[in-house]
Formats: C-alpha cells, structure tokens, sequence
C-alpha cells in the first residue's frame, strides 16, 4: 500500500552512472531505491551522476515512478559549483511537498544545500541520520581532523533543527545530533535483511552446535573497524578465528594468520547476499570490535541467521547487543577482554546457541521492507498533522 502520495524528493550524495539513455545504480542502492517506491507515489532523486559504462553489477533505475535529477559528480572542486547545484535543488525542491535527505556525505553533505532551501520554500523536511563518519576518534586524531569534525558536527545539528522529522539508526545519534531538533524525531535501526534472509527458529535448533568452532570477522580491514585490537586479541586467545574483508590492515592480518596457521585464516569478501548469509551460517559467534559509534550492518545480518555477536560496547552496538542475551559485550579497544571472551565463546557453544536464537526473534521485525513503511507511516502521519505546513524555527 502506498502511503505517501505528496511529491517527494530524495536529495542524497550517492552516485548513479548513465550509460544507454539509462540510470544505473550499485545493487543495494538499487534495492532501497525500490523499497522507497513501494510506499511513495512518485519519486524524485536529485544525485550526482557520472557518464558511462557502469560496474557489471549495477542494475537499470527503470521504475516509472521514479525520476532522477542528476548533479555533476562531486569533488573538492564542487565547491566551486556551488552556486550550479544550489540552482538545481532550489528548483528541485520548488517541485516537491516532501524533501528527504541526510547529513553525511563526500567531500560534503548536498542536504546541507537542501536544508535551507527546503526551510526558506516552506517545505516538509525529513532528514534520516544514518552514520557519523566526520567524527574524530577520542585522543587520536589530528587538530585538523578535530576541527572538521567539530564544524560537522554544528552544521548537522543546525541541520536537525530545522527538520519536520528526524530519523536515527542509533539512540545515540538521537540523543546527541538531535537534542536541539523541534520536528518530529525517532530511533530508526538500520536494516538490509529481508524476510528470506532469516533463518527460521527451527533451522536454528537443528543446526545446533557447530563441529569446528569458528569466530568470523566479517568487515573493512581497518584500524576503526578495531581490527587492531582483533589481532592482538587472537595473540592472547586460543580461539580459530577467520577475517573476511579488504582494507590497509590486511597485509597485518596476513602476518597474523601465517604466524597461526591451525587457527587463522584470511579469507576474500563474499558477495553480499545468499552466499554470505550461508557463509555466517559457518561459524559460531561474529566478532565486531569497532571503536566508531556507527551501527555496524554485520549485526543485523548474523541475528538473521541465528549467530550470537560479540561486540565492543559502543553505541551503535549496544543498541542491538545486550550482554549475554544475544551475544556478548566487551570495552572498546580492550584486546584482553576481547581475547577473554573469543575464548569463552568457544568454550561454552550451547551458551552461544541461546544466544543466537534470541537474536533471530529480536531482529525478525526489522526487515528492510519494514523498516522503510514504518518511517513512510510516520512521514505520511507527520505531514498530515502538520497541516498547514509551518516550518521550524531557525532559531
């Protein structure tokens, strides 16, 4: 059921390649593109995009309802073109009820165009919160880095505040980039999994205990991912591990692996999707030891099939993973709690099995399709009772 029928635009940093008189988008792109339609009437999207052949797997934006304004591909030089892209959404925005958009983005946030634009024309503005890449890590950063990140964060804030309504995958994010907000807010989990992706209770069960108890790490080989303290870890634990994924800290994870050879290996991605959920399958618990507050998607995906987590406690972990109910908890940046726990979870794999069941009924609700009508019944409901449409204070 459709159940925003107001003219809505999407103003988003992500790219789209045209190529044959056709847009083309990157497979998951293209997938929450579709799950928008299912609920809009008619869509518009106002994105960068690039001439040319796109990636084999790129997908055709073929849908009737939608319509696509493209931008020129940002850069540092799109500074320049400010004044062409602030044209474009002033336009864009004139056409449209609804303006969707978010703060993050590279080398900036086209929302923070979009924002005042969509304030100054009256119009009901949604802004989804989604991550907080631009934030430095606490004692480890640069001035530079600390003065970005502090200019982002006001911006964003500024931004938040002038919403109708606000979407936060985290409670953190709510509680942080929208304590000033006087729109509409709520916490939104982000979520990719579909019904299809998720184990049943009783496939679960029979799969029970695996024979080889193996931990995965599943994710960018990077020191903010805290696949740092993952190596030390392993150094101080006994436990078999396997590290999927790509980044400047896998030539490190190989020297790892080659110094234990019975019990590490480091393995190439898997292409998201049937094939990854089966590898997930594999193993007894994932270990996500960020240092970021961002909402890892891996969680998500193993509750789907049943698989426990063991997760530094930062805020976007902690709002998914309760300690020992399904999974286990551990400090960020400890490399001998985080060892202390690999062990443990191998050592009681019924413990694990618990775990994991309950995370497969803590995450059933949160499907992708779900989690897009929810927010649309909340924009359509909000709309409506903003009527007529006043828009927030500045100030």
């Amino acid at each position: 059921m459709v159940l925003i029928k107001q003219p809505y635009l999407l103003v988003l940093n992500i790219e789209l390649v045209k190529w044959g008189g056709r847009y083309w988008a990157e497979p998951l792109w293209h997938k929450d593109l579709m799950l928008h339609l299912a609920n809009i009437d008619a869509l518009t999207l106002l994105c960068p995009v690039r001439e040319g052949p796109p990636p084999q797997d790129w997908l055709a934006c073929s849908d009737s309802r939608l319509s696509i304004v493209g931008v020129r591909p940002l850069g540092y030089s799109s500074v320049l073109r400010i004044p062409q892209l602030v044209a474009a959404i002033w336009n864009a925005v004139g056409r449209h009820e609804i303006i969707h958009t978010g703060v993050a983005g590279w080398p900036f946030p086209i929302g923070w165009v979009a924002v005042p634009i969509a304030w100054l024309r009256r119009r009901f503005l949604v802004i989804v919160v989604e991550s907080s890449f631009w934030r430095a890590a606490s004692g480890k950063s640069s001035p530079w880095a600390r003065a970005k990140a502090g200019l982002f964060e006001t911006i964003n804030r500024f931004c938040i505040r002038l919403a109708s309504a606000s979407f936060f995958t985290t409670e953190a994010y709510a509680t942080d980039l929208g304590r000033s907000a006087h729109g509409f807010k709520t916490v939104s989990p982000a979520s990719w999994i579909d019904d299809s992706s998720i184990l049943s209770h009783a496939a679960i069960t029979a799969r029970g205990v695996r024979a080889e108890q193996r931990l995965l790490y599943a994710g960018r080989l990077t020191a903010e991912k805290g696949v740092n303290v993952l190596l030390q870890a392993i150094e101080r634990s006994d436990a078999a591990v396997d590290i999927m994924g790509d980044g400047d800290l896998r030539d490190a994870c190989r020297a790892v692996a080659e110094r234990h050879p019975q019990r590490v290996q480091v393995l190439a991605p898997v292409p998201y999707g049937p094939a990854f959920y089966e590898t997930l399958d594999r193993y007894a618990a994932v270990i996500v030891p960020t240092l970021s507050d961002e909402q890892p998607r891996i969680i998500v995906d193993a509750f789907a099939r049943g698989v426990p987590v063991i997760a530094s406690a930062t805020s976007g972990n902690v709002g998914f993973v309760t300690h020992q109910r399904y999974g286990w908890i551990v400090q960020p940046d400890d490399c001998d709690q985080l060892a202390e726990t690999m062990t443990q979870a191998i050592a009681d794999p019924s413990a694990g099995l618990t775990y994991g069941l309950n995370a497969r009924e803590r995450i059933a609700p949160h499907t992708h399709s779900a989690m897009h009508a929810r927010r649309a019944a909340d924009i359509a409901r909000e709309f409506t009772l903003r009527l007529p449409f006043k828009p927030q204070r500045a100030l």
